[in-house]
């Protein structure tokens, strides 16, 4: 019995990556995989080693995002899991000096928009089956855990950051706050 069985798993950016090695160990878990992404061809591979459901999706369109949790609801009558990971890093914005607006715009859109419409939109589903995690502070704690417990290799060196409350602040002797000298 997995931890996640006959739970539904919507991931995007499931076609590669850090999403390719999340879905597959969520359909080792017994979660029922929706593989979101543009990427067709690889994504409806996925979905079909998988047993899953592929949909194409803009994570950054708020058209595109609600017609894919209406699909995922039509085929599975609700959803469970929200893993929102669909994110890039294109050639175009490698540097502050370089990058043109319209290049940060894009990467702001698909990296932080997305999550915002994806959780604006989901969430509410979770909350109709139970609330995902289990509470409302689990589903917010637990965004990127999955991908250290996930045993690949791949994702070496991937930690999420402690609460604040854990975080230690430089102080000098005198106990102010110091500013991190820069390399």
């Amino acid at each position: 019995m997995g931890r996640l069985d006959n739970k539904v798993a919507i991931i995007t950016g499931a076609a590669s990556g850090i999403g390719l090695a999340t879905a597959r160990r969520f359909a080792g878990e017994g979660a029922k995989v929706v593989v979101a992404d543009l990427a067709e061809s690889e994504g409806t591979e996925l979905a079909n080693e998988l047993g899953g459901t592929y949909v194409n999706v803009n994570v950054a369109d708020e058209a595109s995002v609600q017609a894919m949790y209406a699909k995922v609801i039509g085929v599975y009558g609700g959803i469970d899991v929200l893993f929102n990971n669909a994110g890039i890093s294109p050639a175009d914005d490698d540097s502050i000096l370089t990058t043109g607006l319209d290049a940060w715009r894009r990467v702001q859109d698909v990296n932080l928009t997305s999550v915002y419409l994806c959780c604006k939109y989901g969430i509410p589903h979770l909350l109709e089956r139970g609330g995902g995690s289990g509470d409302r502070a689990k589903l917010l704690r637990r965004q990127g855990q999955v991908a250290e417990r996930s045993g690949d290799r791949n994702v070496m060196g991937f930690r999420p950051s402690p609460p604040a409350s854990r975080r230690q602040i430089p102080r000098d002797p005198s106990g102010e706050v110091r500013r991190p000298r820069a390399p």
